[in-house]
């Protein structure tokens, strides 16, 4: 099995005068970052949409359209980074047989670290206060609902690790102000470290020759 960085499965596929042109490079430049060695398929792509609903979007039944940015919504760096997330496990982790997060195409070694990776989760505070939501009001309980599904939490687990490793980008704001959200949508950086490293134990797992 082969295997490449990340960031060449995901070209920018932007315009050059896009209005958010600056935040989407610097997210990109973050992936480019990301050290761990996936199998490496054909490129997915990033790009951008006038999306009216969401922030952004990877389709499974779509996923030749790649990941997917709003062209005028919050947070579109990060936003990267998540729909990356969410074409990582499905199309590389998973090989299109189904979502990776929720047990698709796992050898055993692959299985363990899932599990590693689900017991981290499990054990972090921001996992235990998106539980304690969905006993609040209804609008609170679906997003919290939304936020424990295993594609999301590895999609935004991803961005975060991501992320983490450049310290020094401003992509570390939107994680904190995520983190401080009622329900939380990321994790505070203490919370997440060890969620960090079993992240990287499930990369490492798919990981081939380079």
């Amino acid at each position: 099995m082969t295997s490449a960085p990340i960031v060449t499965l995901f070209p920018l596929l932007v315009p050059p005068r896009h209005p958010r042109l600056e935040a989407l490079g610097e997210a990109h430049r973050v992936l480019a970052r990301v050290p761990d060695p996936v199998p490496a398929v054909p490129a997915i792509g990033v790009r951008t949409e006038p999306l009216s609903d969401e922030n952004g979007v990877f389709e499974a039944g779509a996923a030749h359209l790649g990941a997917r940015v709003a062209d005028a919504k919050l947070f579109p760096g990060l936003t990267l980074l998540h729909e990356v997330g969410h074409a990582l496990d499905y199309c590389v982790l998973g090989a299109e047989q189904g979502w990776a997060s929720e047990g698709a195409n796992r050898t055993p070694a692959q299985a363990g670290a899932w599990t590693a990776f689900d017991t981290a989760v499990q054990q972090s505070t921001t996992w235990q206060l998106l539980q304690a939501a969905r006993r609040e009001d209804l609008d609170t309980e679906l997003l919290a609902a939304y936020l424990l599904k295993p594609k999301e939490i590895f999609a935004r687990a991803f961005a975060q690790y991501a992320v983490s490793g450049a310290p020094e980008s401003p992509l570390n704001m939107d994680i904190t102000r995520l983190a401080g959200r009622r329900p939380p949508q990321q994790w505070p950086e203490d919370d997440f470290a060890m969620l960090n490293h079993a992240l990287q134990r499930v990369l490492r797992a798919y990981g081939g020759v380079t």
